[in-house]
């Protein structure tokens, strides 16, 4: 009689667990959790004595329970990690000493970066606060700053769909505390941070001064959004026409624009290269992209999402992607468990690219009208895989959903390759000379146009979208999930039928 649970299993096991502990663990406190796993494990093994291959299953459960718990107690150590000495202090105005920590970003009306806090009223402290300033501040990350400002502790808000937004929580997954705004900041000393993000930030910085010269309002904004994940310059109306269209997610940095837009990579270069080859284009694709964008946190769990995809797909092993990909999600659960509940990005950047590893190809399938030149018909059936795997979430965490969503993708995403490659090109041609660049900003400018034209055209079509009700949003979350699974499920079941 076997002793363990098939090797196949024995790692799925060990990352669910890791998801479930994680997931246990940033939701309750370490008692309640312990206490929840301790129940399950009575049930699990009295239920086992009424099996089969007892010790095969005893091994098993054993080795899920193990990984929960290590789930539990990361979330519990990642949160105890977090510095607590500016507790005291909230409400009042204080003067902070300490390094910009994060690249500024300008906002409307703002300037905001992360201060790893070094002092408070000059008594040594340790810390993490997100200030907020004035937009024409000049700082830069590694600067040495004093902040004078009311400290606050962020608080939990209702945003316009209805939704409550945990604002302290997703905050505490990136190791912020407090927040100042309308903050007095003076520059003490500059150039003391990472060398190395610091270079990568002004490669971006530089890139982006490029494309603005290149390029007019609004396809600079845009390019920089695609390319670089930069969207504050876009502008209220445009990005609320990019929302209704559904393509907003081209422009936010998260693994969901990062999957889509690398396998659309994938898919275009395959029609002109071999099949190596494009994956090797592919895989440089998203390395630049993570470098080009300062290797932020955000990017590198982005990128190694997308990179878990196309080793999937170019190994033509689902099985093997999905694996992989619920590895990749568990260890980056035990880097920072807060991420599973309160960072959408995450959320996002797994489901998406779940839904492409299952559904993709599926899907692309019974997409018969569309072309197969180009890769088009497997970029449609991305997209769509895409949209359906975050479909519960949007309507849940975010109250809002596209209806035009699936066909606005279809027809813009098969551009995106095409604009970011020559947009790539243009920007770095311009360190030469712009007129260099001259006839690849002609190609770049057709494509932007085009994805411009046909975002704001769906974006202000009558019921592009829909607010859902704060009420029902839970329920409708729900039952999406089981008219997913159920359809999917009866797709699978004809066809081992036939």
């Amino acid at each position: 009689m076997p002793w363990t649970t098939p090797n196949k299993l024995l790692l799925p096991l060990v990352f669910s667990g890791i998801f479930i502990g994680a997931f246990l663990g940033t939701i309750f406190s370490v008692t309640i959790s312990t206490g929840v796993l301790a129940l399950a494990s009575i049930v699990a093994f009295v239920t086992i004595c009424f099996l089969k291959h007892k010790r095969m299953y005893a091994f098993g459960i054993a080795v899920l329970l193990f990984s929960i718990l290590l789930g539990i107690a990361r979330a519990y150590t990642f949160n105890a990690s977090i510095p607590n000495d500016l507790s005291m202090s909230g409400g009042s105005e204080v003067v902070l000493t300490g390094l910009v920590a994060s690249e500024p970003e300008k906002r409307e009306g703002a300037t905001r970066f992360r201060l790893n806090v070094e002092t408070l009223d000059s008594r040594m402290r340790d810390g993490m606060v997100l200030v907020s300033t004035n937009p024409y501040e000049q700082v830069h990350y590694g600067d040495v700053v004093q902040v004078n400002g009311v400290l606050k502790k962020p608080e939990s808000f209702v945003a316009d769909t209805g939704v409550t937004f945990h604002y302290e929580q997703y905050l505490r997954a990136h190791r912020t505390t407090h927040t100042i705004s309308f903050a007095q900041v003076v520059v003490l000393e500059e150039k003391q941070g990472n060398s190395a993000i610091s270079f990568l930030i002004i490669i971006k910085q530089s890139l982006v001064k490029n494309i603005e010269i290149l390029f007019p309002d609004p396809e600079a904004p845009l390019l920089s959004g695609l390319l670089l994940g930069e969207k504050q310059s876009l502008g209220d109306e445009l990005y609320e026409a990019f929302q209704k269209a559904g393509v907003v997610h081209m422009i936010v940095l998260s693994g969901y624009n990062v999957s889509l837009v690398a396998n659309s990579v994938m898919k275009v270069s395959s029609a002109f290269l071999p099949r190596s080859p494009s994956f090797v284009v592919s895989i440089f694709s998203i390395v630049a992209f993570a470098l080009m964008t300062g290797a932020s946190e955000t990017t590198i769990r982005a990128s190694l999402m997308a990179l878990v995809l196309l080793v999937g797909t170019y190994l033509n092993r689902p099985h093997e992607a999905l694996r992989a990909l619920l590895g990749a999600g568990a260890l980056m659960l035990l880097f920072n468990p807060y991420l599973l509940v309160y960072d959408l990005s995450f959320q996002l950047s797994f489901l998406a690219t779940l839904g492409i590893i299952l559904w993709a190809d599926s899907i692309a399938l019974r997409l018969k009208f569309l072309p197969q030149a180009f890769g088009i018909r497997d970029i449609g059936g991305a997209t769509l895989a895409a949209q359906i795997a975050v479909l519960p979430l949007l309507m849940y965490s975010i109250g809002a959903v596209s209806l035009i969503a699936p066909l606005s993708n279809i027809l813009i995403l098969g551009a995106v390759p095409y604009a970011m490659l020559f947009g790539f090109i243009s920007s770095l041609l311009a360190f030469l000379h712009p007129l260099l660049a001259f006839p690849t900003v002609l190609i770049t400018e057709f494509f932007l146009s085009y994805i411009l034209t046909l975002s704001v055209w769906f974006g202000n079509l009558p019921l592009a979208s829909f607010t859902v009700p704060r009420e029902i949003a839970a329920t409708l979350s729900v039952a999406a999930i089981f008219v997913i699974g159920g359809f999917f499920y009866a797709m699978r079941l004809k066809n081992v039928l036939k």
